[in-house]
């Protein structure tokens, strides 16, 4: 009796070890560590990502389907991708943007100027079932007056706190946008589209590959211009490294030509200049034709 129910405990466990070496090779049939490891991964981030989507219809129930998975979306982004986000929409609005986020940056992501407006945007692409407590906006008010803008922006996925809110209503000069204001946002530069070539960018980047420059490229010095204040400034980009002439100047990078003519004390002068592309006609950012 002994001996047959060893020899049937030796049999089952070379079946199941049978068994599992199959699933390992026909389910997981990369590198089974690693395979299995990513498998655990998607799992967990599957039932984050039904929190999320429950969170997010229960606090504003006015959403479709397709605004809560877009809205998921923004919120899975890391902070300097969404900041990217953020500054693209803006500059789409006719803002003239310069992203600051980084540590240290007392909560200044993203400065946006337009005629005298001047945007402090803060940006916070948490998970939905965050919350943006009062002690975030009072530092967006810190920021925007160390920026000497002339209003701040708190642009977050996740909702406030009823204390934040609170606070918030009793500020000049402080505005939030959250949830669907952020889709509305990001609806109106046009960024909610996959075709759109900043998710485009965000695909080729995520799979290894980097988006190529566009097909047709003007010879070097190309023509650029940039508008502020219904004035149009016009430059040369002598190369692909960043060299503008601005008049009788050479300038090392565009951003210092573009403090040139502006008198502003920051601005990102990649996204400020901008080309005209010989096939299309349009007017893009001279940050497509970074070598």
């Amino acid at each position: 009796m002994f001996w047959t129910g060893l020899l049937v405990g030796v049999v089952t466990c070379l079946v199941l070890g049978v068994v599992f070496v199959m699933i390992l090779v026909y389910v997981f049939p990369e590198n089974p560590r690693d395979s299995i490891l990513r498998w655990v991964r998607d799992r967990e981030q599957k039932r984050k990502d039904q929190k999320a989507r429950a969170t997010i219809r229960k606090t504003w129930p006015q959403l479709d389907d397709d605004q809560v998975e877009w809205l998921l979306r923004l919120s899975r982004l890391d902070g300097p991708d969404f900041e990217d986000l953020i500054a693209v929409a803006y500059q789409r609005k006719g803002y003239y943007v310069e992203k600051t986020g980084k540590p240290g940056d007392k909560g200044v992501d993203v400065l946006a100027r337009k005629d005298d407006e001047v945007l402090c945007i803060q940006c916070k692409s948490w998970d939905p079932h965050n919350r943006v407590s009062d002690s975030d906006v009072k530092l967006l008010v810190i920021a925007r007056d160390i920026s000497e803008a002339t209003t701040g922006v708190l642009v977050s996925t996740a909702r406030l706190t009823g204390p934040a809110r609170t606070f918030l209503d009793r500020q000049a000069r402080i505005e939030a946008k959250v949830g669907p204001q952020v889709l509305a946002l990001v609806k109106e530069g046009g960024l909610l589209s996959e075709a759109d070539h900043w998710w485009k960018r965000q695909m080729s980047e995520d799979s290894g590959t980097a988006l190529p420059r566009p097909s047709v490229l003007p010879a070097y010095p190309i023509p650029i211009r940039a508008t502020v204040r219904d004035k149009v400034s016009e430059a040369q980009l002598l190369d692909a490294s960043g060299r503008v002439r601005c008049g009788e100047v050479v300038y090392g990078s565009p951003s210092p030509a573009a403090r040139a003519v502006t008198g502003w004390m920051a601005c990102n002068g990649w996204i400020f200049w901008q080309y005209q592309d010989p096939k299309s006609g349009e007017w893009h950012m001279i940050d497509q034709l970074r070598g």
